[in-house]
């Protein structure tokens, strides 16, 4: 479990628990690269991110870990 904020506030908690294994998604595998958070702006500005690993987890998961393996930014279109 993670907070993410932006700008210095709280926007969302996700969950990044996946099992390694899916028996019914192939292409998770491991959960890497699995999108979990999306933010949309209406223009173009620059801003702070913050993602802070919390103390409670999923009640699957094994630990406190969170591994941040992508991260893509896309500028207004």
């Amino acid at each position: 479990m993670a907070d993410v904020y932006i700008d210095g506030t709280l926007d969302t908690t996700v969950d990044t628990y996946e099992p390694d294994i899916h028996t019914f998604r192939p292409d998770l595998q491991g959960g890497w690269q699995a999108p979990v958070y999306e933010k949309t702006w209406t223009s173009s500005a620059e801003h702070a991110i913050r993602i802070v690993v919390r103390a409670d987890k999923d009640m699957l998961s094994q630990g406190n870990i969170v591994y941040l393996d992508a991260f893509q930014v896309t500028g207004p279109q």
